[in-house]
This record gives C-alpha cells, structure tokens and sequence, in this order.
C-alpha cells in the first residue's frame, strides 16, 4: 500500500510539470499569432516568372528523352534564369533553360534568391554551405544557409539541388518550436503526435488513473474514507479515569487519544510498524495483520490491539496502559540541512527539565 501511494503520487508530479507544461505553450499559442510562430516575419512571396518567347524556343523535349512516366514539365524563370522542372517516375529533375544540363545552384544564385525572398531591413552577414539542419525537420542535401542582421536574426534556407527557399527561421520561430515541443511532447521537432514519449506519458497518466482507483478502493474498504460527517463515543480509560473522546469514524483510535491530550507512545506515526501503541479493548475484537505481526498471541488473547490500526467506531470502551511516554513543551530556536535528508532543529524546553538516556526518542 505504501509503495503503491509512493509511486501514485511521484505520477502525480511528473503528470502536474506536464500540465504546468501545457498551460505555459497553450497560453503562448494563445497570445502569438501563426505569422510570428511561423518565422514568416520578414518572408515574402516572390511573383511567378514566366519565360519569354526567346527563352521558349530554347527549351528542347530531348532534354527529357530518357526519363521515364515524365507527368509534368514546368518552365519557368527563376531571377531571371530559365529552369525546367522535370516530374517523372523517379522524382523530379531540375534542368538549366538555357542548354538542358542538370540545374545547380551557386553560392551567389542562392543568395540573391533569399535576398529576392526576404523582405525585412537587414543585409546577409554570412553565408553557410549546409547538409542537414535541427531548424529543418526532415531535410537534407546540399543547400545554403543566410543568416541576416536584422532584430529577429532572420535565417533563410536555399536549396542547392532545386534552388527553392526551404525556409525562413528566426529568434521567434526558435520560442515557437520549442513550445510545440513541450505541448505535444515531441522533442525531435517533427510535430508527431504519436512518438514514444507521449505513449509513454498516456501510460504514465493510465497508471496513475488506475493507482488512484485502487487507493480509493482500499481507504473506502478499510473505512479511512467514508461519505458521512457522523461522529462516534469511546470511552477511554487513562490511569483508572474515564474520559469520553468523541471523533469522526475516519480516525483511528491512536488520532483520536493523540487529539484529546492521552499520552500514549507511538514511534512510527500510525504507520503499524512499530508496536508500542498498544490499548486493550474487548477480546472479540478483530485482528489486523500489524496486531498480528506485532504483540505475541497472549496480548492479544487479552484484548491488546494497536491504536494505529482501529477506527473510533470500531470500539466503545478502551484501556490506556500506563507508559514512560509523557508531552513535553518545546520552542523551535532554529533549524538547519545537515545533509540533503537530515535536519537539525534546536528546541528550548518550556516546562521542565528534560531528562533523557540514550536509547530514548522524541
């Protein structure tokens, strides 16, 4: 029970981050707007260009002779250079207008086809031959990098192999796409709603479901959770005077004396573990497995039970047996981390000498 609790609740945290988590993205989609996620700033789209009717005769189909299931040819200008796009069986073949060879794509061509498709108040202030890029899931080949000195530090991508603009990337785009990552719990940047990770979280968030269903199950069946506000009598019997203690049916019998002043010991806080909460009550009372595993047979064949592990509504009458276990009123001088897990707290006694042996606790 107690694992099953322990893990319930660190569930319970890594599920609180990811809804904090959710709550700071969803709030940021909210307030930013698709342009500025986009890193569209300072994009723009060219107009199409169309070859002149000199550049059209010399377009030649033997250029295309040799591939096979060609579907579509596109002529076009490209700042001013003609281009034939090629889509056949094997992809798409990208061919210089002017004479039918395989189309590449300069370091220069490439920059003033980003400077064509950025429109913001900076200049290119380095040019990067680039394979691959993190900004550009999904991506790879020959291509160039523009970077700009403007205030979003806008970044522009050119294909080497087509000549397209892959893609415009700035300071905003990068916030953007980390808030995508931490909302759908996608940390490849691929926007794949069913990655690994957010399969492993809705297995976390089932267990934590189901751990909670048999916590709530367990508390309901051993009577630590019950749906009524009635409060129950016990008479306890404390150094031969009766006092009558009166408490919801939740609490145990050890909460109930603790919360009406009776001095009894308790080293494990109600946990069952450690034995010393001892009452004796009605012989016929049932037996728990902490009585059972704590007080021999011939206690419990006279009626002592834990205190822990009895609710108020379970008994009327109780004894309290007489113990070295006393209430002694401190104030709290100061306190400190000896290590991570270990505190120091200084107390001043306030109404007697406190007299201890070894071996004692408090």
């Amino acid at each position: 029970m107690r694992f099953l609790q322990g893990i319930h609740r660190w569930t319970g945290l890594i599920l609180l981050i990811q809804l904090l988590l959710w709550t700071i993205s969803g709030l940021y989609f909210a307030l930013v707007d698709h342009h500025g996620m986009a890193g569209q700033q300072y994009a723009r789209s060219p107009q199409p260009e169309t070859l002149s009717p000199a550049q059209l005769t010399e377009v030649s189909a033997s250029w295309w002779g040799d591939l096979d299931g060609v579907t579509k040819v596109h002529a076009y200008a490209q700042a001013g250079v003609p281009r034939v796009d090629v889509h056949h069986a094997g992809g798409v073949q990208y061919l210089d207008g002017r004479d039918g060879s395989v189309w590449r794509t300069s370091r220069d061509f490439a920059q003033q086809l980003a400077q064509i498709s950025y429109a913001g108040p900076g200049n290119v202030k380095q040019t990067t031959p680039i394979t691959h890029s993190r900004e550009l899931h999904g991506w790879s080949g020959e291509g160039f990098r523009f970077d700009f000195d403007d205030d979003l530090n806008t970044r522009v991508y050119v294909d080497a192999a087509s000549g397209a603009v892959v893609a415009h990337r700035n300071t905003p785009w990068v916030v953007a796409d980390w808030m995508f990552r931490l909302h759908f719990i996608d940390y490849t940047g691929g926007r794949n709603f069913n990655n690994l990770v957010i399969t492993l979280a809705a297995l976390i968030t089932l267990w934590f479901a189901l751990s909670g269903l048999m916590l709530l199950i367990k508390l309901i069946s051993t009577g630590d959770m019950r749906f009524s506000f009635r409060k129950y009598s016990v008479t306890a019997i404390d150094a031969g005077q009766p006092k009558k203690l009166v408490e919801p049916a939740h609490k145990t019998l050890l909460q109930a004396l603790q919360s009406n002043n009776i001095v009894i010991a308790s080293g494990c806080g109600g946990g069952g573990t450690c034995g010393l909460c001892q009452v004796k009550m009605a012989d016929d009372t049932p037996i728990s497995h902490a009585d059972r595993a704590l007080l021999p047979s011939r206690q419990l064949q006279e009626g002592y039970r834990l205190a822990c592990q009895h609710k108020v509504n379970d008994v009327h009458r109780i004894e309290v047996p007489q113990t070295d276990a006393r209430h002694v009123n401190l104030q709290l001088k100061s306190t400190k981390f000896i290590t991570p897990m270990l505190r120091e707290l200084c107390f001043e006694v306030l109404d007697r000498k406190l007299d201890y042996a070894a071996g004692q606790y408090m």
